[in-house]
């Protein structure tokens, strides 16, 4: 790739974080553990950190990659430098398809908190017009989606961090006594159900070209966000499990608004919500920056 092809460094360590912790934090945490809790019971929350753990490994290689061949592509130009440019087309159209549904399922998810408050919404028209803004502002440039990626998850964080000091001071441990009655097999297979959770870690390797200082920023920004996912899930489903009857929160498609209206009221069934369009959005900022590299590497 000659210089005058590449692209600018503009992506820093926040930047990588923001990115990573935007694609994770998203319907795991606020669709998810409802489904989640209905397979495992209380022990959904092993079954969330369980999951995070066994991403440590593909993370920590992905990054090795990632720091050796800083290209954008990511997975397609691993595999193309592998195992050929054939290979390498099939996982990059691949994983570019896996982007873009994963945006469309977020785009869309934010139905299941909005119609909370407004039942007769229509979502498409919604989708359609973030997915244009979105798709402006990643045009105009990448410093300016990841300063928007950036406020995102900052204020997704400090709801988060909100939800999880008061919810912490509700914990009823009684209610999660039986933690440790799921069976092994309920457990793993819950996990691989919750792993989904996590798939949007390594995503940021396809923007590794454009990350300042790679071999710093990109392996300590994910690192970080795989960490406080871990983190941000074990407490959140902590919260909503302890809180809420299994009964209730079972099979449900809103479970943290369900959670935070029993110890915040209805301003917190607001915050939440809020909580979940930023995250929701982040998703879709954050996939876009992503998808919109492959085709770009593998036409290169």
């Amino acid at each position: 790739m000659s210089d005058k092809k590449k692209l600018k460094k503009e992506l820093g360590l926040f930047s990588i974080f923001s990115i990573a912790t935007g694609t994770t934090l998203a319907s795991g945490y606020f669709v998810l553990p409802g489904l989640a809790i209905e397979q495992a019971g209380t022990a959904m929350v092993f079954a969330y950190i369980i999951a995070g753990i066994t991403m440590i490994p593909s993370t920590l290689s992905i990054v090795e990659l990632a720091t050796a061949m800083p290209r954008a592509g990511g997975v397609y130009f691993f595999l193309d430098r592998t195992l050929g440019p054939m290979i390498g087309t099939i996982g990059g159209i691949g994983t570019w398809l896996a982007l873009v549904l994963k945006i469309s399922f977020a785009l869309i998810g934010m139905g299941a908190y909005l119609t909370i408050f407004f039942p007769d919404l229509s979502m498409l028209p919604i989708a359609i017009s973030f997915a244009i803004v979105l798709g402006i502002v990643n045009i105009i440039g990448t410093r300016q989606s990841s300063t928007l990626q950036i406020a995102l998850v900052v204020g997704l964080l400090i709801i988060l961090a909100i939800f999880s000091y008061t919810g912490l001071n509700d914990v009823n441990f009684s209610q999660i006594g039986n933690v440790f009655d799921s069976d092994v097999g309920t457990l793993l297979a819950t996990t691989g159900f919750v792993y989904l959770s996590y798939a949007g870690i390594t995503k940021a390797a396809s923007l590794s070209e454009e990350v300042k200082n790679p071999e710093r920023n990109l392996p300590l920004g994910i690192i970080l966000s795989l960490s406080t996912s871990i983190l941000m899930f074990a407490i959140g489903t902590l919260i909503m499990q302890s809180v809420v009857p299994i009964s209730e929160l079972s099979g449900s498609l809103i479970p943290a608004a369900i959670s935070a209206d029993k110890f915040l009221g209805s301003g917190g069934v607001i915050l939440i919500t809020i909580a979940a369009i930023l995250s929701f959005v982040s998703v879709a900022n954050a996939g876009i920056m992503s998808a919109s590299r492959f085709p770009m590497a593998i036409g290169s």
